[in-house]
């Protein structure tokens, strides 16, 4: 039997440790409660609002569909795969990470739309995948985007959030729905493991680069 001294540190550790730990969650969720306000607060009217500041029609040599999307400096990427859907919901039903068919390929002037888990069902998809990061993409944060037999590389505008509940309004559906220019739409689900908000990322073309330009890791 442990002396009464040994068991009085025991417990101060385990309170120590209890509250260090109910400490951290705090601060987490205070900081997520900030995350969520700023995106809330960065929503535009509507898709008009953001413009292409330098439209260059270089993506006119793009011929292929999107296969693969990076994030690279958060070094997180997706394998896409296509799904037919409309535009009539912002609630797909998706895979860990989907190109949206009817949005358009890059290079036909569309709004190219991208969807994915949060987190996703996989967790070995999850260590790597975009969504789990794209709360935190800024203005200028580069995405690459295979398609066919060319890297387009994107700059983004904005990341802003929606509430779940306005999820299907007119306004939000407008987000993924044709815009008359060329650009990418990323949405996610957030936070992990909700669906509270709908996370979205709005992306314009500043370079196409030919396949063997590829970085080394998109064929691990």
């Amino acid at each position: 039997m442990k002396p009464l001294r040994q068991w009085i540190w025991v417990i101060v550790a385990g309170v120590f440790v209890f509250t260090l730990g109910a400490g951290m969650r705090g601060v987490a969720q205070t900081e997520q409660r900030g995350l969520i306000t700023g995106l809330l607060n960065a929503r535009p009217d509507h898709p008009n609002a953001l413009r292409d500041p330098n439209p260059s029609g270089t993506l006119s040599k793009v011929t292929g569909v999107p296969t693969r999307i990076e994030a690279p400096a958060l070094g997180l990427w997706n394998a896409l795969m296509p799904v037919y859907t409309d535009h009539a919901s912002s609630s797909w039903r998706t895979g860990d990470a989907v190109w949206h068919v009817p949005s358009g390929a890059p290079g036909a002037g569309q709004n190219v739309v991208i969807a994915g888990h949060s987190p996703s069902r996989d967790p070995q998809t999850w260590s790597h995948a975009i969504f789990r990061g794209l709360p935190r993409l800024g203005p200028g944060d580069r995405i690459r985007l295979k398609a066919g037999s060319t890297t387009i590389t994107y700059a983004v505008a904005l990341t802003f959030a929606i509430p779940a509940e306005q999820a299907d309004s007119p306004e939000a559906v407008a987000w993924i729905a044709p815009t008359g220019d060329e650009r990418l739409t990323l949405i996610t689900c957030y936070p992990p493991h909700t669906a509270d908000y709908r996370v979205i990322t709005v992306a314009f073309p500043v370079a196409v680069r030919e396949s063997d330009t590829y970085p080394k890791d998109w064929e691990k």
